[in-house]
């Protein structure tokens, strides 16, 4: 079977998986030749952030652990509301260490001047680019967590990993979008 074929018959998988999912308020995305582990998403929740902007989120689950979780973020001008327009341009914004995507790419901190005003995110949405990011695991895990063993084994190699699923997860999205 050709590549090709494997991908088209995953990706008609993962519809009706994503189908039965999302009656449960989850997302199932099946293992594809792009994404090596099976995941589950949340509902995309939205946010309104003025005009024809918005910010959806989906939390994102790779593995059994309580912390196996990233943020996906999309900022995006919309059609309607719930409906995000079909751009060509888009962006990824992977935030660095200690940082979270909103606070870097939503929140202006150089300025007192209202976030929709100043924020990169929102002036590229609204300059017809489909913006996305992600918060790493590391970034998800609770501010009253004392102990940290189950970081033994991420690292770099680990945020590298999660940043190829969430940018093929936005491809998928980003392609699919009337379906989910």
């Amino acid at each position: 079977m050709s590549a090709i074929a494997r991908w088209f018959a995953m990706l008609v998988l993962s519809f009706a998986s994503a189908a039965a999912a999302s009656a449960q308020g989850r997302i199932t995305i099946p293992a594809t030749a792009q994404l090596a582990v099976q995941v589950s998403a949340t509902t995309p929740q939205r946010e309104a952030l003025g005009g024809d902007v918005a910010h959806y989120t989906w939390d994102v689950r790779l593995g059994p652990g309580p912390h196996d979780v990233i943020r996906l973020h999309r900022v995006v001008r919309e059609d309607r509301p719930n409906e995000p327009a079909k751009l060509v341009q888009a962006v990824m914004f992977f935030p660095g260490a200690p940082t979270y995507f909103n606070g870097l790419y939503l929140t202006p901190r150089i300025s007192d001047v209202p976030a929709r005003d100043r924020a990169i995110a929102i002036y590229l949405a609204k300059n017809n680019v489909d913006v996305w990011g992600m918060d790493y695991r590391w970034a998800m895990v609770p501010e009253d967590t004392t102990d940290f063993g189950f970081m033994r084994k991420w690292g770099v190699q680990r945020d590298v990993e999660d940043a190829q699923i969430a940018l093929t997860l936005a491809r998928w999205i980003r392609g699919e979008w009337s379906r989910l």
